[in-house]
């Protein structure tokens, strides 16, 4: 499924599937804190209509000639959102931590916003703990702006520890053009950086 008008040359976008469940749950212990069990994405898979979960795939035959000795995962990264109304929820989003600061968890939300939009989303909002610096400058350097907190939003990690504040944040105006066209210039820009990052990576 390619979304943005440049497709990419080594990554795909793609549903995610019940089959995907095994290696989002492996990643899901690593990247997250207070993770999700795969149970919870087995219900947001099959039983709530407002969801929709998606991975990031290498595209294996343009990788397939490599002789460097990295290697793609088979999940790159996931994530997904509720469409409630006409708000696109980003319910969760995370890469697989061996290929972090490359620009995938960005080309991956792009790609959740232009899918959003196309089914009706005219704005996107998400949490973020206000511990996490790198994550919100992501959703800042595409447009989203702070609109509130949710106070003892997150669990505590530890527990001699306090639950963690929310950041809520809002991307306005995702039919306007805009808005939009500045959007496609940010898909394109990650999308040529992850070219020359990925050019030559072997999958697994």
């Amino acid at each position: 499924m390619e979304i943005m008008k440049q497709p990419s040359t080594y990554l795909r976008f793609m549903p995610m599937t019940l089959a995907d469940l095994e290696i989002v749950d492996a990643l899901e212990q690593i990247c997250f804190p207070t993770p999700w069990s795969a149970r919870t994405y087995q219900r947001e898979l099959q039983h709530n209509r407002y969801s929709h979960y998606w991975v990031v795939r290498p595209k294996l035959a343009q990788v397939a000639n490599s002789t460097r000795t990295d290697a793609l995962p088979p999940i790159l990264a996931y994530g997904g959102y509720w469409i409630l109304g006409d708000d696109a929820h980003v319910a969760t989003i995370a890469s697989h931590p061996e290929w972090r600061r490359r620009g995938i968890a960005k080309w991956l939300l792009l790609n959740m916003l232009a899918q959003a939009r196309r089914q009706g989303a005219r704005n996107a909002t998400l949490e973020v703990r206000v511990s996490n610096r790198a994550a919100q400058k992501l959703y800042t350097d595409l447009g989203f702006q702070e609109v509130g907190q949710r106070k003892a939003y997150y669990p505590p990690i530890r527990p001699s520890e306090s639950a963690e504040d929310a950041l809520l944040l809002t991307l306005f105006a995702l039919d306007d053009g805009r808005v939009w066209r500045g959007l496609e210039r940010e898909y394109a820009a990650v999308n040529s950086a992850l070219s020359q990052s990925l050019r030559g990576v072997q999958p697994q």
